[in-house]
């Protein structure tokens, strides 16, 4: 189990380890966010597709009957210059991915995969339909201590759950998220989910998909920045408090 695994399963029983986990899923999320050429350009993006298809119908009208591709030459080129549709829809799923599964464990949910081996078969198919609370599988001494120091779930793998399952109805109703925001997820995760068989990779563009960029970036800054904010004021304290215990246990193992 590698040191990031580590991490993340600790945050399970220790509320400090919880909010470093969160913020740094929230800094990743924005990072991404920023970097993301479709959301950060989408009013001039707009204004350039809107305007080139006004040409293009106005010149239908006087029979002048070039095609649509012609008039978008600069939308295009400026659409391009952002990444491939399929660069956009991957870097969109990783960061809703990163900010659904920062608010389940803010809000008290497991975000690793629990096995299918027996006994805990049962509630692995629970899993995949609502989250499962940290209390429901948890006990306040649930780790069992390896001579390495690795510290281990019996029924949790390495693995997270994965974006189609935070996108299930059942994981909606936990989260304060508004409910338009799953749809347009669904859709992108579709186009992201082509990448094993890319066949074709354009954008279709409209004012509802522009409008729905739009609602995603304003959905995702208001929900990274209202966690993110006041955990930023916290990290050097906590990073500082859990790296002093850690060294007290190491201390006392030894």
């Amino acid at each position: 189990m590698n040191d990031l695994s580590q991490i993340a399963l600790w945050s399970y029983f220790d509320e400090r380890v919880c909010k470093i986990i969160v913020y740094r899923l929230m800094a990743t999320s924005l990072s991404i966010l920023l970097d993301t050429a479709i959301l950060q350009k989408i009013d001039t993006l707009e204004d350039m597709f809107t305007e080139g298809v006004k040409e293009w119908l106005r010149d239908q009208v006087r029979n002048q009957r070039q095609p649509l591709d012609v008039y978008l030459a600069n939308f295009n080129k400026e659409m391009n210059r952002g990444g491939k549709p399929i660069i956009n829809a991957i870097k969109l799923v990783v960061c809703f991915e990163n900010l659904l599964k920062a608010e389940l464990l803010y809000n008290g949910y497991i975000i690793h995969l629990i096995s299918k081996k027996k006994p805990y078969n049962k509630i692995f198919n629970k899993q995949r339909q609502i989250p499962i609370q940290i209390s429901d599988i948890i006990s306040p001494k649930p780790l069992t201590e390896d001579e390495d120091l690795t510290f281990k779930y019996k029924s949790l793998t390495e693995q997270t759950i994965s974006f189609s399952t935070l996108l299930n109805e059942g994981y909606q109703t936990k989260l304060d998220f508004p409910p338009e925001m799953y749809n347009i997820l669904a859709t992108i995760n579709k186009k992201r989910n082509t990448l094993h068989l890319l066949i074709e990779d354009d954008y279709v563009l409209g004012k509802k998909r522009f409008d729905e960029y739009r609602r995603l970036k304003e959905i995702a800054y208001k929900y990274i920045l209202r966690r993110y904010a006041p955990l930023a004021v916290e990290q050097e304290k906590l990073i500082n408090d859990v790296l002093n215990d850690f060294k007290q246990h190491i201390g006392k193992v030894r």
